[in-house]
């Protein structure tokens, strides 16, 4: 009886072992299993990447098992069990990085479809903007100028006479020469790209119109077309080389002034493309930025301007003109203007729009102006004379001709801008001169 007790519980005791054994391989599985998707989190941002891994590999087993067999070094049996495959949470974790890897590899080869990476253009499809071909220019008898023949990134564009069209919402536009006759360009546009006028590859340089070289505007162009600029121009041209501003040689032919035997001669004549130190010059009664013909002398001096109008945050002059071939008003003497050397200045536009105009806001008879815009004003006519920028300013206060302007020029020796006695300095009439019309 004894006997068969013991016996039964031998039996007893060895059912329950068993049935504890599963129980705790049971709960060792769910563990393992949990920690295998928990390996599949450590992965991070490669989870995803570990799909297109496996993708790409054409159906290969994941990282997680090929690791598992592995690190574990079991047997072909072994590494098929729940227990072994999660066991090295830390070492599964380690493949999916390898195998996200090569998604980031295939995501890069369209950067090579032939063109550089020029990346969001504004005139993309639009005159100007890049191309590999043709339809990807959406007008009509558009051409594309490829990177083979010379253009970074090609190039939209069309063939042309004398003009091109224009798109709200893109650069303007100007015709010129080209390899095959007239074609279009993107003219140059600081808004769009502020740097330099131009998409990457390309500079703002003035060029004359097709079948029309008396006009010119700032046109991009690639990079490797010939600059205006030679080791045989003078300093001063070097020097307007060195600062970046946009200028061509000018084909004048000496002028001589109306009802005189005087000649008007322009050293060093030039044509420059605003903006010219940050600061655009517009005429008086145009809505756009034109080149401006002068001497270099002058384009250096408004380049020195800009560093003071720079401080008020101006960034438009408006201008009345520069290059005027004529004697001063009742007198037999050439004007600055004759020179190029001279510039009468109308106004001044600030980047938020305000605009401080001497016809409206100069305020006459007095060196201590009240109005804030006025103050400005007195302001910057005492640094163009304190800072020697030009030799010569006369203000609304000289004489009625001069009432809604600063006529400011380089006449050679000269530095004054004084009233009364020679010690006694600001702006105000100054008798030195009878201009007129300057």
């Amino acid at each position: 009886m004894m006997v068969f007790r013991s016996a039964r519980c031998v039996a007893w005791s060895i059912a329950l072992v068993a049935l504890l054994g599963q129980g705790c391989a049971d709960e060792r599985t769910v563990e393992d299993k949990s920690m295998l998707g928990q390996g599949s989190l450590d992965s991070g941002m490669g989870g995803m990447s570990d799909d297109a891994g496996v993708q790409t590999s054409g159906g290969e087993d994941t990282g997680v098992n090929t690791s598992g067999a592995t690190d574990t070094g079991a047997s072909p049996m072994d590494t098929s069990a729940p227990m072994d495959t999660g066991a090295p949470p830390m070492d599964t974790g380690a493949p999916p990085m390898d195998t996200g890897a090569p998604p980031m590899d295939t995501n890069t080869p369209p950067m090579d479809t032939g063109a550089p990476d020029t990346g969001p253009d504004p005139n993309r499809g639009w005159i100007g903007g890049p191309c590999q071909g043709a339809s990807e220019c959406m007008f009509e008898d558009a051409i594309c100028l490829t990177d083979a023949s010379g253009y970074p990134g090609g190039a939209c564009s069309q063939f042309c006479e004398r003009f091109c069209p224009d798109q709200e919402g893109n650069s303007v536009t100007f015709c010129v020469e080209g390899e095959r006759g007239g074609q279009c360009m993107s003219r140059c546009d600081y808004t769009f790209y502020p740097d330099g006028g131009c998409r990457d590859g390309y500079r703002c340089q003035i060029m004359p119109r097709y079948n029309e070289p008396s006009v010119t505007q700032g046109t991009c162009v690639p990079e490797s077309w010939p600059g205006p600029g030679t080791m045989t121009d003078s300093a001063c041209l070097q020097a307007l080389e060195e600062r970046g501003v946009v200028w061509d040689h000018w084909d004048y032919a000496t002028q001589v002034a109306d009802g005189t035997n005087l000649q008007c001669t322009v050293d060093d004549p030039i044509r420059v493309q605003s903006p010219i130190n940050g600061v655009s010059y517009r005429y008086v009664s145009h809505d756009y930025y034109r080149t401006l013909s002068m001497s270099c002398e002058l384009a250096l001096a408004l380049w020195d301007l800009g560093d003071v109008l720079r401080e008020y945050d101006i960034v438009e002059v408006i201008d009345i003109g520069t290059f005027n071939c004529r004697t001063i008003s009742g007198t037999s003497t050439l004007s600055q203007h004759s020179f190029g050397t001279a510039i009468d200045i109308y106004g001044f536009t600030t980047s938020d729009g305000a605009d401080y105009i001497l016809e409206r806001d100069w305020e006459h008879g007095t060196s201590n102006p009240s109005g804030a815009k006025a103050r400005v004003l007195y302001e910057i006519g005492q640094r163009m004379y304190n800072d020697h920028i030009f030799n010569i300013i006369l203000t609304p206060n000289y004489n009625s001709a001069h009432d809604n302007h600063f006529h400011v020029d380089l006449t050679p020796g000269s530095h004054t801008i004084r009233f009364g006695e020679p010690t006694e300095r600001y702006i105000g009439p100054d008798q030195w001169e009878r201009c007129g019309n300057h």
